[in-house]
């Protein structure tokens, strides 16, 4: 136990960044055997909250508690195995008020990931991204095997569906009994062939297996909600979270009944069933028209190991309306924050809300009036002048530059200012015309410097070398035809993608799905049901590499049987469907009638 106090000791200052109250007790180390063991923890929302910020999701953590972790160690064989039991989450929509230090660091991270794919040439990227992968895979993901069992992850949203009726209008639910990732050792490749592939062959730069089992999705409507939205204000600044007023055990067990009501139910969402994936990245030679470059290539194979059963509802539909509407307006927030601040009173809630709509139209629209055009061409010239000073003073990398004034305190706080006021898009953007002068101004100053420092003899007028910056109509000619004008307005083109993703979704069992178009208790609504139970149906992606086109294609074998069709999609009643499905036994892993009777329908 002393043991465990001094590296709890150790590990406190890292811990809590993720953990809630960690202390010695949460800890079980086992040095011979290797193992270190955390137990019965309370997780901080605040890294996952910093995860949907960074992905542009309205989401925040309410709670969330793991019963055990536990790292095994082998080394002899310098493998790591990660053992996660008990995963628990509950899930709400937010619009969480930013800060100035949350806009700009979200803002920086998106500048600095749009700077590595735009300010790079597309051979230095693929060459990058191959190294990367190729590492990581080798050095890390081969030797770490990961196992999680028992996760219960529960999406709540509290009285922001009208059309779900009275109380908490929705709440969804994932349960997943166990998940196994697994790396698979790449094969060894013929010797002698360049960077050890052989000529012709696609190179294996990551190969991972996961094995999903006890996958279930359900829906509650109208149900009690397990953290509500008050308790979940009224603790965010304490040490334990919610657990500052609820006990943790309570919270687990109420997860794990609700876990167990959905299990024994008969109507889920998605019924409990096993999935397969297969995950490779290969890197395969691409033929341009003048040399050979290699691309990426992501292959995804999900196989349904159990007959596909899926229950959807109009309610689910709205739902999913409903949040893409409300993640397009959560990304205006940091915008709307930055610019204003928290209102006090009726009247900043009003011009809130006005600049709300303003920017919605400017930023997802890309739709600017005049005078936003005229700002904007503005800031652009005022940004490039700044960002070129953050290269000049006594210790810039570039000679002819240390002479120049630097960036002083007002500066930079205007840079930031304009930072915050434009999408990372358009800012990459006036970075790059500011690289492009910098560029041009260093062959200039370079060219100068050299004639005035040479042995050749000039006039004491030539002689004369002094250090200059383009000049407007030089940054007219530079910037193209249109000068500062239509090209800011319209934001980076998309980038030629490295990547061509291929996700094949095989059910060899059939399928059977439904999705009842009116309320859930509402036996008179109509139905729509897919019915492909005896047939194996495959869906084939491709995402096209040179555009942002997308290929799908449906393949259902062809029925050797005059009686039985392939595929059939039904339209009745929602009392009539139930009947079908409880007739044909469809629940139960049959299919329909050999005959294919639909007289009911």
């Amino acid at each position: 136990m002393v043991l465990e106090s001094r590296l709890a000791e150790l590990l406190q200052g890292q811990a809590k960044k993720f953990i809630n109250g960690f202390n010695a007790e949460h800890l079980n180390l086992g040095l011979l055997s290797g193992f270190l063991e955390l137990r019965n923890l309370a997780l901080n929302p605040e890294p996952l909250d910093e995860l949907f910020l960074g992905s542009d999701l309205p989401f925040v953590v309410k709670a969330g508690t793991l019963s055990s972790a536990m790292l095994q160690l082998s080394l002899m064989q310098g493998e790591l195995e990660i053992l996660i039991d008990g995963l628990t989450l509950v899930v709400a929509p937010a619009c969480k008020w930013l800060t100035r230090e949350e806009v700009y660091q979200h803002r920086t991270n998106e500048m600095e990931r749009l700077e590595f794919v735009h300010m790079r040439s597309q051979s230095q990227r693929r060459s990058l991204e191959r190294e990367m992968f190729r590492k990581l895979f080798s050095d890390y993901l081969s030797r770490i095997k990961i196992t999680v069992k028992n996760v219960h992850t529960r999406f709540e949203v509290e009285d922001e569906l009208s059309s779900f009726g009275a109380g908490p209008p929705l709440a969804l639910g994932l349960v997943i009994n166990s998940c196994d990732v697994t790396p698979v050792a790449t094969r060894s490749t013929s010797p002698g062939a360049p960077d050890g592939v052989a000529r012709g062959e696609a190179e294996l730069l990551l190969a991972e297996r996961v094995q999903l089992k006890g996958l279930l999705l359900y829906q509650e409507g109208g149900a009690k909600t397990l953290v509500p939205w008050n308790l979940y204000q009224s603790t965010r600044g304490c040490e334990l979270g919610i657990f500052q007023k609820l006990s943790q055990e309570q919270f687990i067990h109420m997860m794990d009944r609700t876990r167990q009501a959905h299990l024994a139910a008969a109507s889920q969402l998605l019924p409990s069933t096993d999935v397969s994936i297969k995950v490779d990245l290969k890197s395969q030679s691409l033929f341009t028209d003048c040399h050979v470059e290699n691309c990426l290539t992501l292959e995804v194979v999900i196989c349904l190991q159990n007959p596909s059963r899926l229950r959807v509802t109009a309610g689910i539909v709205e739902g999913m309306r409903w949040l893409v509407r409300r993640a397009l307006d959560f990304q205006m927030w940091p915008f709307l924050h930055a610019l204003h601040g928290k209102p006090a009173n009726g009247i900043g809630r009003w011009h809130v809300l006005r600049s709300f709509i303003h920017l919605k139209r400017r930023i997802q629209g890309n739709a600017y009036n005049l005078h936003d055009a005229i700002r904007m061409r503005m800031n652009c010239k005022e940004y490039i002048r700044l960002y070129k000073k953050k290269f000049n003073g006594p210790q810039s990398s570039f000679h002819w530059r240390r002479s120049l004034p630097p960036l002083t305190a007002e500066d930079a706080t205007r840079l930031g200012l304009i930072e915050l006021s434009y999408p990372a898009d358009k800012l990459v953007n006036f970075r790059m015309m500011a690289q492009t002068e910098m560029k041009t101004e260093t062959s200039i100053n370079s060219f100068a410097e050299e004639g005035a420092l040479g042995d050749v003899k000039r006039s004491p007028r030539s002689q004369v070398w002094q250090v200059r910056e383009l000049t407007p109509m030089e940054q007219l000619h530079l910037h193209g035809q249109h000068g500062f004008g239509a090209n800011i307005f319209r934001g980076l083109p998309p980038p030629p993608s490295n990547l061509k993703v291929r996700i094949d979704i095989v059910a060899p069992l059939g399928l059977w799905w439904v999705c009842k178009l009116g309320k859930v208790a509402d036996e008179s609504s109509w139905t729509v049901a897919l019915d492909a139970g005896r047939q194996p149906v495959r869906l084939l992606l491709v995402d096209s590499i040179s555009d942002n086109s997308v290929f799908g294609t449906l393949e259902v074998p062809r029925t050797f049987s005059t009686t039985s069709r392939p595929v059939a999609v039904l339209l009745a009643r929602s009392e009539v469907v139930d009947r079908w499905t409880a007739h044909c036994g469809v629940e139960g892993g049959k299919t329909m009638d050999s005959d294919g009777d639909a007289r009911g329908f």
